[in-house]
């Protein structure tokens, strides 16, 4: 693997899950949303592709902030990609730009 592009990702099944419920239930759910991998985690195992991120910060399924922990923990440098738009609507909306980006990724 050369390259990986991360397009709305979710830091984590437990986050994404915690994110669509109100914050008094939180306590309560935590210990029934127990899941083996999040990519905010097995993202600091990745050392050798190059690395996109793709994020829009008007997604209503996947929160920005999900963007954002998974890229703090990136042991490179990765480029990123904040799109106009809905979440996973890049290649509709943006196609000639998500060539773009993916060509940079490549080079």
């Amino acid at each position: 693997i050369h390259a990986l592009v991360l397009d709305g990702c979710i830091a984590s099944f437990t986050d994404i899950a915690l994110a669509s419920m109100p914050v008094e239930q939180h306590d309560m759910a935590r210990p029934f949303l127990v899941f083996p991998y999040g990519a905010k985690e097995d993202i600091k195992t990745v050392a050798k592709p190059k690395i996109l991120f793709i994020h829009s910060n008007e997604d209503k399924e996947v929160p920005y902030s999900h963007y954002e922990m998974v890229l703090v923990n990136a042991k490179k440098e990765a480029l990123s990609w904040i799109y106009i738009g809905g979440h996973l609507e890049a290649p509709l909306l943006h196609p000639k730009e998500l060539v773009n980006q993916i060509n940079i990724l490549l080079k």
